[in-house]
């Protein structure tokens, strides 16, 4: 996120022309969906098969398995490509037909797809805009810090946009607790009893 923005003279991050107040929106927009590469075309087909191929998974997964009819019921998809899409997904793994009742089932292997998503990421989309109006203001570089391991690992920083910082790597680092700010008010605020395990 922050620390794959792309690369721009460091004053247009801090100091922008006035009248440039979509600056956190034009920042965010770029960091979070950067250019495709030259040379990679998807095609308006490709992308509407994908859309349709997630939606009948989602409607399989939401259910105690569905038979073809219901699963074009549940998503507008004519029958035909619903038949076609579950062929691809049953390829990947994703899906199985139970050959007693014809319904699709989902299968073990679709918790792969949810194996990366961590409960506290979300936080990070929250707090990117406020870090980097904040930082715009102080100039002062901040870091958000989660607790992971029983060490306070940096989740995102403003160090690449400001002019005051000395490490730019700073994403993805562990500090021990007592050592950082962040560390030491998570501690405050923990029950006595997680506190006195830490």
């Amino acid at each position: 996120m922050l620390q794959d923005c792309i690369e721009r003279p460091l004053g247009e991050h801090i100091c922008p022309p006035s009248g440039q107040d979509d600056f956190t929106e034009r920042y965010l927009r770029e960091t979070l969906n950067p250019p495709k590469p030259r040379g990679v075309k998807i095609s308006d087909s490709t992308i509407r098969s994908l859309k349709r191929g997630v939606s009948v998974l989602q409607a399989i997964t939401q259910s105690n398995g569905l038979k073809p009819a219901e699963i074009a019921a549940a998503t507008g998809i004519p029958r035909a490509s619903v038949y076609r899409l579950l062929e691809t997904l049953e390829e990947m793994e994703l899906v199985i037909r139970d050959r007693s009742s014809e319904k699709w089932r989902p299968t073990l292997h679709t918790k792969s797809l949810s194996s990366g998503f961590r409960d506290e990421d979300w936080v990070c989309q929250i707090a990117i805009p406020k870090m980097i109006q904040l930082g715009r203001r102080i100039l002062w570089p901040i870091d958000l810090m989660t607790m992971r391991e029983y060490q306070m690992e940096v989740r995102e920083s403003t160090h690449s946009i400001s002019p005051y910082a000395v490490n730019h790597g700073m994403v993805g680092r562990k500090l021990p607790i007592p050592e950082t700010a962040s560390g030491r008010a998570h501690l405050a605020f923990l029950p006595p009893e997680e506190s006195e395990q830490i």
